[in-house]
């Protein structure tokens, strides 16, 4: 563990890197979720976690786009709810997801356990 950082990834098979510490906004009130969020941006993190059920996607993506860091330089994951399980309801809760963060792209879509 020695020599990690907020900047350390760790490359998928898929050949991206995954940073390996993210910022997790797990009950995180929507009123400040854009505030810590960009202020973790600020320190270094590189890596939001969030979810559709945290209700709080849009503001965590709204830290993102106002953090002045290259769009391609942030991981960002969401997750399917657990209420969106089959085809077609996670396609909805994918592309809700999608537009709530208006950042172009999701790194990593999960399927809530």
């Amino acid at each position: 563990m020695a020599g990690l950082t907020l900047q350390s990834t760790y490359k998928l098979v898929s050949g991206f890197e995954i940073p390996v510490v993210g910022f997790g906004v797990y009950q995180t009130p929507a009123d400040v979720t854009e505030k810590v969020t960009l202020k973790a941006l600020e320190l270094g993190y590189r890596h939001v976690d969030c979810a559709k059920v945290y209700q709080n996607e849009k503001e965590s993506a709204t830290a993102i786009r106002n953090s002045g860091l290259d769009r391609s330089q942030i991981f960002y994951t969401s997750k399917v709810p657990r209420s969106c399980m089959g085809y077609e309801k996670a396609k909805q809760a994918i592309e809700e997801s999608i537009a709530a963060a208006n950042i172009g792209y999701i790194d990593l879509y999960a399927i809530s356990s």
